[in-house]
Parts: structure tokens; C-alpha cells; sequence
């Protein structure tokens, strides 16, 4: 894996194919955020994922083996499930894969997200040679660190009327002890800058999570 620097047994069976259709796979099971580890990181994606499992964070891991074809059947059934996702890549977050897979994953999982899809990647600067190169790389810590940030946002989807197909975004802090309404600050956004009757909403949403 290059500067990973990870080693392992080369699978020897002749049989061994990767499919080109269907080809993701989930290399850790989860509930709470799904981590898409794309080539190299993937095992900087495993070591994270370990780490957050002791602050009771649940994480599906997965591995979409092959890019193209996408199986973005996969990926949108990990994202919908656990309602968080975070995209880890190699190279710059910039004109990367990453943005493809938030694309599609965006289109597929409308509605079903609790929070916004973020993505990770290397240093956007021209690399550098010999022990520096690490610098720019991404590293377990920086995955540990985007996952805690991740499980901090909720975003919910609610459709106050259906005839005037009004949504509204809610965002505040999920992290709290108690999940209850009352623990977040809301911020209310109507795509028709309507006022919105927060104690209405406020009803609407009680209990939730």
C-alpha cells in the first residue's frame, strides 16, 4: 500500500476475483456513521473505527473495492441505515472521487440523512519527499477526530405541509447525555423564508431520537 507502509498476505487462490458489479464490501459492521475507506486508507479507517467503539461510537466500515463501476447500491444501504457518512481518500478532497461518491450518495439517501456528508483526504499542496510525506497523508487520529465532529451534527428532514412542500433543517448538538428536544439549539432554514411557529415544531418534534 505505498506509504501506508501495511503489510499482509497476498491471496494466493486462483479463484480470488474481484467482482466488478457489487463489488463494496463492509469490512465492519455499525449503527451509528458509516466510514467509506477508499484504497490505501482503508486500514487507517479500521483503526479509527476500533478507537470510537470504546466511546460507545458504532461505526460501519466500508470498502467499495471497485470505483467504476460504483456500487452505489451498497454504499446507499450503509449511509441510509446509519444516517451519517464520512468519505476517507488518498488524495486531495478537491477533484476527488470522494465528491463523485458524495454525489451519488446525496441523490440516492435524500431525506434519510442525519447529518451532511463530509469527506477526507490529504493536504492540498504539492508533496513532498522523504519522512515529510506522512505529514500530508491522512492518519487514523484526523478519521477519529472527523467522526467525533460527524456524530455531534443532526440534520432532519421535516415536511410541515405537504401542499406547500415546505422543509425544514434543524441543526444542534446530538451528543448530549439525553437526546431529548429540549437539548438542542435550533436553527430553522425554510427554502421560502417563511416564519416558522417554533412551538408548533417544537410539539411536532418531541420525543424525537
Amino acid at each position: 500500500l505505498g506509504s501506508v507502509g501495511v503489510q499482509g498476505e497476498v491471496e494466493q487462490d486462483a479463484d480470488f476475483i474481484i467482482p466488478l458489479n457489487h463489488a463494496a464490501k463492509v469490512r465492519r459492521e455499525g449503527t451509528d456513521v458509516t466510514i467509506i475507506g477508499i484504497q490505501g486508507v482503508l486500514p487507517f479507517c479500521e483503526s479509527a473505527a476500533e478507537k470510537l467503539a470504546g466511546e460507545g461510537v458504532s461505526v460501519e466500515v466500508i470498502d467499495p473495492r471497485v470505483l467504476a463501476p460504483l456500487d452505489v447500491e451498497a454504499l446507499a444501504a450503509s449511509a441510509a441505515k446509519t444516517g451519517r457518512v464520512l468519505i476517507v481518500q488518498e488524495g486531495p478532497v478537491r477533484g476527488g472521487v470522494g465528491g463523485e461518491i458524495a454525489a451519488q450518495l446525496a441523490k440516492e439517501c435524500h431525506g434519510k440523512l442525519k447529518a451532511p456528508i463530509e469527506r477526507l483526504g490529504q493536504l492540498h499542496t504539492p508533496g513532498p519527499c522523504g519522512p515529510t510525506e506522512a505529514m500530508m497523508h491522512v492518519n487514523p487520529d484526523q478519521i477519529y477526530e472527523k467522526v467525533k465532529e460527524l456524530m455531534k451534527k443532526l440534520e432532519v428532514y421535516y415536511l410541515a405541509n405537504k401542499s406547500e412542500n415546505l422543509y425544514f433543517t434543524l441543526l444542534g448538538d446530538c451528543t448530549q447525555s439525553t437526546r431529548k428536544e429540549e437539548s438542542f439549539d435550533y436553527k430553522v432554514i425554510c427554502h421560502d423564508k417563511s416564519v416558522i411557529n417554533m412551538d408548533v415544531l417544537r410539539h411536532d418534534f418531541k420525543g424525537y431520537q
